[in-house]
């Protein structure tokens, strides 16, 4: 998701919007310093991950940041992660299951555009 997200960035940057991608390399502990500090200097999050969004890394990184850094927050966080159903095996449905940078762009976009 990492590679993904870089490439988001990038596209990102083509269209004037600067994205800070952080990798937390380890999940358990996160590093709290780092998210906290990201979100300071954008008033935004966009969370990203390979895992489902409903009990995943985006929803706990987005509890966190909703108890500890609210007043940094100029819109609602967003989550891209994969949909609520069985993970598919075989390439093609892997493809059209696991979010990719273009998804990632999209969401971006429209977080950048909440409250205008």
């Amino acid at each position: 998701m990492v590679t993904e997200a870089y490439h988001a960035a990038e596209t990102l940057k083509s269209s004037g919007i600067d994205a800070e991608v952080v990798d937390l390399r380890t999940l358990r502990p996160f590093d709290e310093e780092i998210i906290l500090s990201s979100l300071a200097k954008t008033g935004r999050v966009l969370i990203a991950d390979t895992g489902w969004k409903t009990g995943g890394m985006t929803a706990e990184i987005g509890a966190f940041l909703c108890e500890n850094g609210f007043p940094d927050l100029k819109a609602p966080i967003s989550r891209i992660a994969c949909p609520d159903i069985p993970t598919p095996s075989g390439y093609s449905l892997e493809e059209a299951f696991y979010p990719g940078a273009a998804d990632i762009v999209v969401a971006a976009r429209k977080l950048m555009d909440w409250g205008r």
